[in-house]
């Protein structure tokens, strides 16, 4: 009963992992084409600090979705400000993009046993 398990939990990462690929193989470099680099860039910037923001706010495991609202509303108040249009799906993709970002840097830094405050 235990292998199954582990079985299903190797598919699932194998399958995260695979569509993290996609997105930024293919999908990521779509959106930037579309909205061009320089906008891109800007947009990408705001995010990750909207993103960084919602972990100080909120910290702790379990409130993805919160933190995820708080992104979404920071960003859609950003973008008509600043007069840039994406769809809900690109400003999810660009949302875990960035999440995925920060993930991955706090993973090596606790894997160098770097403490960041």
């Amino acid at each position: 009963m235990n292998i199954d398990f582990e079985i299903v939990k190797l598919i699932v990462y194998l399958v995260m992992a695979l569509a993290v690929l996609v997105v930024s193989g293919f999908v990521l470099p779509m959106v930037r084409q579309n909205i061009g680099t320089e906008k891109y860039n800007l947009i990408l910037g705001y995010i990750e600090q909207a993103v960084n923001s919602a972990e100080q706010i909120f910290g702790g495991e379990g409130t993805g979705e919160q933190k995820k609202a708080y992104v979404i509303h920071i960003m859609q108040g950003i973008l008509e400000k600043v007069g840039y249009k994406l769809t809900e799906e690109q400003l999810n993709m660009l949302i875990e993009s960035a999440v995925k970002a920060m993930n991955d840097a706090k993973a090596i830094n606790e894997k160098l046993d770097v403490k960041v405050e």
